[in-house]
């Protein structure tokens, strides 16, 4: 990656890989794009959490809408019935599957006037 792109320390884009020649803090469109993190709380053991190894990704997240049966989900995608197995991880706002969260992130589009690290 770091020989066709590059990422931001800190801001709305922390974390993100980013082509050389993009800009994303000048359009408007790219704020789908920043990256916002989730720390699960202390009081939750994650290691109480089952997860599998995905062959594919070293995405794990685990389903813990059912109480018996845990079902394990393989996702970057962030899910409001689904808990990381990591205590810190990083999403995109494109990644979020929850229609009331993105009537929130596009409530503005096209009225954004500027990105600043504190947005």
């Amino acid at each position: 990656m770091p020989l066709v792109s590059y990422y931001f320390t800190n801001g709305p884009w922390k974390m993100a890989f980013i082509r050389f020649g993009y800009d994303p803090r000048k359009r408007k469109d790219a704020k789908i794009y920043q990256m916002f993190e989730l720390r699960a709380p202390r009081n939750i053991d994650l290691k109480s959490v089952p997860h599998q190894k995905d062959n594919a990704r070293s995405f794990r997240s685990a389903t813990l809408t059912h109480s018996d049966a845990r079902d394990v989900v393989y996702s970057h995608h962030y899910h409001s019935n689904v808990l990381p197995t990591a205590r810190t991880t990083y999403y995109r706002l494109c990644d979020i599957k929850n229609d009331e969260m993105q009537q929130i992130i596009h409530s503005n589009d096209g009225n954004e006037v500027s990105c600043t690290v504190s947005d």
